[in-house]
C-alpha cells in the first residue's frame, strides 16, 4: 500500500515540500478483481498535531483529520456482504502491540481474522461517517477522529505512542494493512499549548459561551473604572469637593484618597488589567470557535476570520462603547462605589505596576492627566456660556480678568490727540475753570510749549478748590506748589502690572512713552498717550464706564 504526504499543513517539515511515499505490503494480496486499497495520505493537517514520519501517520491524541485513499476501482457484479450485510466500503482500526511487547502478547490469530471481530475494532481511533469522494476516480476521503485519552489511560500507554493498524472492507473481504512496524498509525499524546494549561476550555459549549462572557464582563469593568477613576482629574476632584452637592463633595472626597496626587499608579494597573482581560477573551474565543484553536487541535475548521471578528466585535461594544456610555454619565458615583474593589486590583498589581508608575513619573515629570491652562479655561467658559449659570456680565468679567495678563497698556491707551490738556503757561481765570469743569477729568497733564507730547506736570482738580478765577492766577503756581509726581510706564507693560502700581495709591493715571529708535541718530523717548486705572477697569468688566460727564460728550 502506499501512502502519499504531501498535505496544506506545516507538519511536513522533513519533506521538504516534496510528496513523500508510504509504501508498505499488501500481505496476502487480494484476488484478482477485487477492490483493494492502494495507499492514502494526511489531507488536511495542523503544525504538531498531524504528520507523516518514519513511513506512518502520526497523531497526535484529541486530533482530528482527513486520510485521502488511493485505491483500486471495483469491476461491476455482486461482492459478498460483509459484516450485518454490509456492502459499501469502511474503514476501521486495530490497536497493535508496542513492538517491546509484541513477542509475549502476540495472539495466533491472523491480522485478517482480527479485522473481522468487532470486539478488536479500535473505539479510540474511529473513522466519522462514510466515506466521501475525494474528486476522482479511485480516490476518496476519510474523516479520522482521535480521541483523547481517559482518565488513568496516560500512565498506561507506551512510551512512544499508541500504534494501530488499518482494516479496510471493500465489500467482499477484509484486508490489513501496516507498515513495516506492523502499524500505520502513531498515536502520541497531545503537547499542551499554551492557553490548554493557562485557559483549559470545558466540552460543554455553554460554558465556553459563559467563559467568555466572563472575560468580557472582566474587560468592561477595568475598561469603567479607568474611564471612571481617570476621567477626574486632582484639580477637577478638589472643584468637586469644594464647590459639588452634598453627594459630590463625598464622593469626590473618598475617590481623592485612591486618585491621590497622581494617577501613574492607578492608570497602570487598570491598563494591566485591561490588556490581561482582552488578550484572556481573545485566546478563549479563537480555542473554541472553529477556524481558531479547535482547527489546531485536530477539530473542525471554520472561518480562520470569525474569531478575530468576533473578539474585536465584543471588545468593542462591550469592553469600550458601553462602559464608556455608562461612566460618562455616571463616572463619579461608579467610582465612589467601586473603591475596595479598586484597592484590591492595585495592591495584586503592586509589584509590576507601581514600579513602573514610578518610572514613569520620574521620566514625565508630571502626571498623566489633563492640565487646565488659562488659555483652555477661557475656552472652556466660552462654550459653556450659553449652557452654564453665569450671566453674559459675570461671563464677561471672568473672561476679561483672565485675559488681562495677555493684554499689554498700548492696548487700552488713550492717544495725545484725544487726551484733554493744558499748556503750562496758562491762567486760571473764568474761562479756563470753566473749561476744566466741563471736561469732567479729574486729572489732567500739562505740557510746555507747543508740544503735546512734553508733559512736564500733573494737575488735580482738587488743587483747585482754594482758587479763586477772579484773581487769574497762573497754572504753574498752583502746579509747583503741589508739585503731583508724573508716573509713566512703557506700552508693552502688561495691565496686571500696571494694576498692580495703580493699587500702591501713587497715581491713577500714567504717561505711556516708548522707546523711539527709528532713523539715524540716538533712541528717545516718545510719549505714546495716557492710561487711566478706569480703562484697566473697563478691560476687566468689558464695558465702558459712563458718568455724567460722559453723557454729555
Amino acid at each position: 500500500m502506499a501512502a502519499a504526504g504531501s498535505g496544506r499543513g506545516g507538519g511536513w517539515g522533513r519533506s521538504r515540500g516534496a510528496v513523500l511515499l508510504l509504501f508498505f505490503s499488501l500481505s496476502p494480496r487480494p484476488p484478482a478483481g477485487a477492490a483493494w486499497l492502494l495507499g492514502l495520505r494526511p489531507e488536511d493537517t495542523a503544525p504538531g498535531r498531524v504528520s507523516l514520519e518514519g513511513g506512518a501517520v502520526q497523531a497526535a491524541e484529541g486530533s482530528r483529520f482527513l486520510l485521502r485513499l488511493y485505491f483500486q476501482p471495483q469491476p461491476e457484479g455482486n461482492g459478498s456482504r460483509g459484516p450485518a450485510g454490509e456492502q459499501e466500503p469502511r474503514l476501521v482500526f486495530i490497536e497493535e502491540a508496542a513492538p517491546a511487547t509484541a513477542g509475549g502478547g502476540k495472539t495466533a490469530r491472523g491480522p485478517a481474522e482480527r479485522c473481522r471481530e468487532r470486539s478488536a475494532w479500535a473505539s479510540d481511533v474511529e473513522v466519522v461517517g462514510p466515506l466521501r469522494s475525494g474528486g476522482a476516480a479511485g480516490s476518496a476521503l476519510a474523516e479520522v477522529r482521535v480521541r483523547e485519552p481517559r482518565k488513568g489511560e496516560a500512565a498506561a500507554a507506551a512510551p512512544g505512542g499508541r500504534l494501530f493498524s488499518l482494516c479496510a472492507w471493500d465489500g467482499r473481504a477484509w484486508a490489513h494493512h501496516g507498515a513495516a512496524g506492523g502499524f500505520l498509525l502513531r498515536v502520541r499524546p497531545a503537547s499542551p499549548a499554551l492557553g490548554a494549561w493557562l485557559l483549559p476550555l470545558p466540552e460543554a459549549g455553554w460554558l465556553r459561551a459563559l467563559g467568555a462572557l466572563l472575560l468580557l464582563g472582566l474587560s468592561a469593568l477595568f475598561s469603567g473604572l479607568r474611564l471612571s477613576l481617570l476621567s477626574l482629574d486632582p484639580l477637577e476632584l478638589r472643584v468637586l469637593r469644594n464647590s459639588g452637592s452634598a453627594a459630590e463633595r463625598e464622593q469626590a472626597r473618598r475617590v481623592q484618597a485612591v486618585r491621590g496626587g497622581g494617577g501613574t499608579y492607578l492608570l497602570c494597573t487598570l491598563l494591566l488589567g485591561q490588556a490581561g482581560a482582552n488578550a484572556a477573551l481573545a485566546g478563549w474565543l479563537c480555542a473554541s470557535l472553529p477556524g481558531g484553536g479547535a482547527a489546531a487541535a485536530g477539530g473542525p475548521r471554520g472561518a480562520p476570520w470569525l474569531p478575530v471578528l468576533l473578539c474585536a466585535a465584543a471588545v468593542f461594544l462591550g469592553g469600550e462603547v458601553l462602559p464608556y456610555s455608562v461612566c460618562s454619565r455616571h463616572g463619579l458615583a461608579i467610582a465612589s462605589r467601586t473603591l475596595c474593589l479598586t484597592r484590591l486590583l492595585m495592591l495584586a498589581a503592586f509589584p509590576l505596576c507601581y514600579p513602573l508608575s514610578r518610572l514613569l513619573d520620574w521620566a514625565l515629570r508630571q502626571e498623566l492627566s489633563v492640565f487646565s491652562t488659562r488659555e483652555r479655561l477661557l475656552e472652556t467658559l466660552r462654550a459653556a456660556g450659553p449652557h452654564g449659570d453665569l450671566v453674559r456680565e459675570e461671563l464677561a468679567m471672568v473672561q476679561g480678568a483672565l485675559e488681562l495678563r495677555t493684554k499689554v497698556v498700548e492696548d487700552v491707551l488713550t492717544p495725545l490727540a484725544d487726551c484733554f490738556m493744558l499748556r503750562a503757561d496758562a491762567v486760571l481765570d473764568f474761562a479756563t475753570v470753566s473749561e476744566i469743569l466741563r471736561s469732567g477729568y479729574t486729572r489732567i497733564p500739562v505740557y510746555e510749549g507747543d508740544r503735546r507730547d512734553n508733559i512736564v506736570d500733573l494737575l488735580f482738580v482738587k488743587d483747585l478748590a482754594f482758587v479763586d478765577p477772579d484773581d487769574c492766577t497762573p497754572l504753574q503756581t498752583v502746579t509747583r506748589f503741589y508739585r503731583r509726581p508724573l508716573h509713566c510706564v512703557f506700552n508693552d507693560t502688561r495691565l496686571d502690572t500696571l494694576l498692580e502700581e495703580f493699587k500702591k495709591g501713587k497715581s491713577h493715571l500714567a504717561i505711556v512713552q516708548r522707546v523711539n529708535n527709528e532713523g539715524e541718530g540716538d533712541p528717545f523717548y516718545e510719549v505714546m498717550g495716557i492710561v487711566t486705572l478706569e480703562d484697566v477697569i473697563e478691560e476687566i468688566i468689558k464695558s465702558e464706564i459712563l458718568d455724567e460727564t460722559d453723557l454729555y460728550s
